[in-house]
């Protein structure tokens, strides 16, 4: 029951369908269409087919050029990490020589102040 159900709903679509409704108006021989069109299906597989294997030198170049780009792309990845890696000690070092440099330039500061206040005392204490 569940079967004809199914086929009498795939008859009203078939029979509402304007390709179908044209091809039964026109008088087509239906079961010769559907064996000319399994044979064109053919056709074009197997001309697929054969253009698949026409290309598959082309197809095998295509990947092995591929496989070299993505093993340029990863030396170049890993040399950029390893670029990053000396910027990341460079900029560390800068950080360290700006901090030691500051710490230098207090030292000097305290020097000349200490040194200004032992002039200002010495000129006090020596005589003329």
């Amino acid at each position: 029951e569940l079967f004809s159900e199914e086929f009498s709903g795939d008859l009203e679509r078939l029979h509402s369908d304007e390709f179908v409704q044209a091809a039964l108006n026109q008088g087509v021989d239906l079961r010769g269409y559907s064996r000319q069109i399994d044979q064109e299906l053919r056709e074009v597989e197997v001309e697929s087919v054969r253009d698949y294997v026409a290309q598959s030198e082309k197809v095998v170049d295509l990947h092995n050029q591929m496989q070299t780009c993505d093993a340029i792309l990863a030396r170049m990845q890993e040399m950029l990490l390893g670029f990053q890696a000396d910027l990341g000690g460079i900029s560390d070092e800068i950080k360290h020589l700006q901090s030691e440099s500051l710490s230098l330039n207090v030292k000097l500061r305290n020097r000349r102040t200490v040194e200004d206040g032992l002039r200002d005392f010495l000129e006090h204490i020596v005589m003329p």
